[in-house]
C-alpha cells in the first residue's frame, strides 16, 4: 500500500537516519505504536488530532509517497480507525507518522521547525569535520613512513641524527597533536547525535513496551 506523508516525508527519513533504520521500519513501528494508543478493546476510539487533521483537508503543495508494508492484523486497525475518523487509510496513517516524528523530535531534544541536530548546516560541518578527520590519518600515516625511515637510520647508526630529521620528527609531532584536537571536536561534535539516537531508542522501546 501507499502513504501519502506529503511533506512528512523528509522528516521521515531524517528521523530514521538519527535512530540507524531504514524509514520504513520507523513508520510500521511508528503506525502500530501509535494505532495501540488510538483503539481499545472495546473498539475504535477517536484521536483528537486525527480529527483535526481531517477537518483540515488535504495539505497543499507535492504529494509524495512512501510505500511500506504492514501486518494484516494493523492494516486492518488502520482502515477501521481511518473510517471512523472520516479519512481514507494512507491519509490516517499519514497523520499517524506525523504525530511519530513529532514525538521523536521531542524525545531527541530537537526541534524539527529550528535549527538542530537534524538542520542541514550542523550535518554539513559534521561531514566536513569527519572528511578532515580522513585526511587528516590519511596524512599521518605518510609521516608514519618518515618516522620509519629515521629509526631504521638510527637503528644503523645510533647517537647520529641529522638536523633535517629532527625537522621531520618535529612537524610530525605538531601534526599529531592537530591531528588529536581535531579528533576531540569529532567526538564532542558527535555526542548529540549519540544522544538523540539513544533518547530515540528509548521513544521506540516505550513503544513497544
Amino acid at each position: 500500500m501507499s502513504v501519502d506523508l506529503g511533506p512528512l516525508k523528509a522528516r521521515l527519513y531524517e528521523a530514521a537516519h538519527r535512530a540507524g533504520i531504514c524509514p520504513s521500519v520507523l513508520a510500521r513501528k511508528a503506525i502500530a505504536a501509535l494505532l495501540d494508543a488510538t483503539t481499545s478493546q472495546s473498539g475504535v476510539e477517536v484521536s483528537p488530532a486525527v480529527r483535526a487533521a481531517g477537518e483540515r483537508g488535504k495539505h497543499d503543495g507535492k504529494v509524495l509517497e512512501v510505500r511500506l508494508k504492514l501486518r494484516e492484523e494493523d492494516a486492518r486497525r488502520a482502515s477501521e480507525c481511518a473510517r471512523v475518523e472520516g479519512l481514507s487509510r494512507s491519509e490516517y496513517l499519514g497523520v499517524l507518522v506525523g504525530e511519530a516524528m513529532q514525538g521523536v523530535a521531542k524525545r531527541a531534544g530537537a526541534s524539527t521547525n529550528r535549527s538542530g541536530l537534524g538542520s542541514p548546516g550542523r550535518a554539513m560541518a559534521l561531514a566536513g569535520m569527519r572528511e578532515a578527520l580522513v585526511g587528516s590519518t590519511a596524512q599521518i600515516a605518510a609521516l608514519g613512513r618518515n618516522v620509519n625511515q629515521i629509526a631504521r637510520s638510527l637503528n644503523g647508526n645510533p647517537g647520529a641524527i641529522s638536523k633535517q630529521n629532527l625537522e621531520t620528527l618535529a612537524a610530525v609531532a605538531g601534526r599529531v597533536d592537530r591531528h588529536v584536537d581535531l579528533a576531540g571536536a569529532v567526538l564532542l561534535a558527535l555526542r548529540p547525535v549519540v544522544a538523540a539516537r539513544r533518547a530515540i531508542r528509548g521513544a521506540r522501546d516505550d513503544a513497544r513496551g
